[in-house]
């Protein structure tokens, strides 16, 4: 069953919504898509509301997950709900929390569809808030957003200067999803990894003085800097393995690092 499911639902009563609620989870969906390919499915609350503006950027993206994973499109559950069904649809997660959608391999994907490439982390920011990974995608963007750009984007949410206000970061999350021309791609802090002396981190040259105060005040002892950049993609002419070796070593940082980022890649 291969098809986008774009109906429109008369509005229903809290008591009405209370009652699919009370269902047994496998009974609250029903299969919306079939991968041709991996056989996952796509799976759709009945309360999902199919008129939402987001709704096809949620199904395009939930699609692309199904090439590695079932996926679970969620209903926007209303504050007033009953906090048993909140629980049965999003167990572990607080608040009123809606994560656009759930998935085996991933668990909950918020799904972000900026217009501007200077709203992205802000955009993931509020995902994480959902509790949730946050995929963002170039579906709205009035842009362009090319993979390395992504790449770079991708350190300003996990390394940049995404703090609060007492030095925490506000995506806490291991993962960010990205969906580029339709194209899934995955990129970690390797946060659960186990501790590296050598972490490997993808930067670029606007990043490097911030990152090397940012070490600093670590007190990092070395750094190892990629240049696997995406295949077909050029290194840029500033990235320079030895002279930024070189840099880091000079500070004369005297502790390892825990934390890793990986280069995005292509999971479908």
């Amino acid at each position: 069953m291969n098809h986008r499911a774009k109906t429109t639902r008369p509005k229903l009563t809290p008591a009405q919504k209370e009652a699919i609620y009370a269902l047994a989870l496998s009974a609250q969906f029903s299969i919306v898509y079939i991968h041709p390919d991996s056989g996952f499915s796509v799976y759709q609350h009945l309360l999902v509301d199919t008129s939402a503006p987001d709704y096809w950027q949620i199904f395009e993206v939930a699609k692309a997950y199904a090439a590695e994973t079932d996926c679970w499109i969620n209903p926007e559950v209303d504050q007033n709900a009953s906090e048993t069904g909140r629980q049965k649809l999003y167990p572990g997660i607080e608040d009123n929390a809606n994560p656009d959608l759930t998935t085996d391999k991933y668990g909950y994907i918020d799904v972000k569809s900026p217009h501007n490439k200077s709203n992205i982390v802000s955009n993931a920011n509020s995902a994480c808030k959902q509790g949730a990974i946050a995929v963002i995608t170039d579906l709205c963007l009035n842009e362009n957003l090319s993979i390395y750009k992504a790449k770079s984007i991708t350190f300003d949410i996990f390394f940049g200067r995404n703090i609060d206000k007492d030095g925490k970061p506000n995506y806490i999350k291991d993962e960010v999803h990205w969906f580029i021309n339709g194209t899934l791609y995955i990129s970690s802090t390797g946060r659960k990894s186990r501790k590296l002396f050598r972490p490997e981190v993808l930067l670029s040259g606007r990043q490097l003085s911030t990152v090397i105060l940012s070490l600093r005040n670590a007190k990092v002892q070395k750094l190892f800097i990629l240049t696997n950049f995406f295949p077909g993609e050029p290194a840029p002419p500033y990235i320079n393995n030895i002279n930024i070796r070189t840099i880091f070593q000079n500070h004369k940082l005297k502790r390892p690092i825990s934390k890793q980022f990986f280069p995005l890649s292509t999971h479908c």
